[in-house]
């Protein structure tokens, strides 16, 4: 059984919920279309998903760095870093700066 449920509210309740006589397993972050949902909707989840991926897509690009022409540099970026970086921005780009600049 893959489903799980997440509670995003002040007052945690806790309550068994089932669906189609299975429990269903409580989890405080989920994967929701690529972004990761915590249940403060605190989005350090999100940003520690972020650091990650980015992290290694630089190891990807220092690596590979010196095989490719100085002209494909930016399409590299557009590619491993920026499309990360705006993907659901609109969900999670309002956190504060003091939570992205850890």
């Amino acid at each position: 059984n893959k489903s799980e449920r997440q509670t995003c509210a002040r007052a945690r309740v806790e309550k068994v919920l089932k669906l189609s006589h299975h429990k269903l397993k409580k989890v405080t972050k989920v994967k929701f279309l690529g972004v990761m949902i915590d249940e403060d909707l605190s989005w350090e989840a999100q940003t520690e998903f972020l650091k990650d991926k980015l992290l290694s897509s630089l190891v990807v690009i220092k690596r590979i760095k010196k095989f490719i022409p100085e002209t494909e540099y930016m399409n590299l970026y557009n590619s491993l870093f920026k499309s990360h970086i705006s993907y659901c921005i609109s969900s999670w780009g309002g956190i504060s700066k003091y939570k992205l600049s850890k």
